[in-house]
């Protein structure tokens, strides 16, 4: 029996696992689709069909717009995810003999490391020092708002299932100390490519006179 039931919350577990890697995948391509758009923008000088691509060229409003609709895009896939999967928890704990409370603290660990993901793919190279200002808006946005919101969006799909208290296990201030973290990596990385780009262009300056 009990290797029926491990079998069994390996299996719900694994599930759970799959729902939310989905999210962790969409959540950084969300961020690396931000990045790539001032990247490409750098290199072709076209938009190709990406609306965020004129926002770099243009001005601080569309700029806030486009963090904005990136922002809100992140919310929305975390918003989902979690519509999608809360619910699964007490019919597959009812229908494998499970603990309900045990499958809503994976869920609320699995969605932690889920949101790892946003700092981690703002962190990854980037040679256009746009994108890095961008990845850092996006930071900043979650650090300072966004991320706040999962807790109370965490407890909103639980507690109709009786399970809101496995919300509090969420390690809001920890997430919010890595993104915070990475975000001033991402300025640090931003100062330091202009710098070079002032850099280069007062030599060619002054190899032309």
């Amino acid at each position: 029996l009990q290797r029926a039931t491990r079998a069994g919350e390996g299996l719900a577990k694994a599930l759970m696992e799959a729902q939310l890697d989905t999210l962790r995948g969409k959540l950084r391509e969300e961020v690396t689709k931000l990045k790539d758009a001032a990247s490409s923008d750098a290199a072709s000088g076209v938009a190709a069909n990406h609306v965020l691509a004129d926002a770099f060229r243009a001005t601080p409003e569309q700029l806030q717009a486009a963090l904005r609709n990136a922002t809100a895009s992140v919310a929305e896939l975390i918003r989902a995810s979690l519509f999608d999967t809360a619910p699964l928890i007490v019919p597959l704990c009812e229908l494998l003999g499970l603990r309900a409370d045990v499958l809503a603290k994976h869920l609320v660990t699995r969605l932690y490391l889920a949101l790892q993901e946003i700092a981690n793919a703002a962190l990854e190279p980037c040679h256009d020092v746009r994108g890095v200002l961008l990845a850092a808006g996006v930071l900043i946005e979650m650090a300072s708002s966004g991320a706040a919101q999962v807790p109370a969006v965490l407890k909103q799909q639980l507690a109709p299932h009786g399970l809101g208290g496995a919300a509090l296990g969420f390690d809001l201030a920890a997430l919010v100390s890595q993104m915070s973290a990475a975000r001033e990596a991402l300025l640090q990385r931003f100062v330091e490519m202009q710098a070079q780009m002032l850099s280069l262009s007062v030599t060619l300056r002054m190899q032309q006179t």
